[in-house]
């Protein structure tokens, strides 16, 4: 599905029809995935943001909920972004990152001193001494948010 089709189907909702933010959500980074026009990602990543900007002022969600939410949000944004980074050789190309994260900062999509933005700016050496051994915790999955529950 296409950045233009998502935006049709967002434009179609009226006033007080329940917004399916986890539809889009999921429309929105298959699409980002699929698409390889850097066009096409920036109009994807502005659709992103504002529909998980819209649950997040006023989705219902309970106060710890909201916390998994916008930790959730912000690993899924980051991993669309990493996605583009990707060399050849399967490693991340720090150029490449630092590129998208001066882009994102640019459209005021990420705050300069983001965290990724950092270690973007930090090049090769960088990603060498931000590795982290995987959280032993259960991650919080924003699938199931925004759904009726039976």
């Amino acid at each position: 599905m296409s950045a233009n089709d998502i935006l049709n189907r967002l434009h179609a909702i009226r006033a007080g029809e329940e917004l399916d933010w986890n539809a889009i959500r999921n429309e929105v980074v298959t699409s980002y995935r699929s698409t390889h026009d850097d066009a096409e990602r920036t109009t994807l990543l502005q659709i992103y943001k504002s529909v998980m900007d819209t649950v997040e002022r006023g989705g219902g969600l309970s106060p710890d909920d909201l916390d998994a939410f916008r930790h959730s949000r912000r690993e899924e944004y980051n991993l669309m972004l990493i996605s583009t980074c990707v060399a050849e050789d399967g490693n991340v190309s720090p150029e490449a990152l630092r590129a998208v994260t001066e882009r994102e900062v640019a459209a005021g999509r990420m705050a300069p001193d983001d965290e990724l933005r950092m270690v973007a700016i930090g090049g090769p050496e960088a990603f060498a001494t931000t590795a982290q051994p995987p959280s032993p915790k259960p991650r919080f999955s924003i699938f199931g948010l925004g759904r009726k529950r039976s």
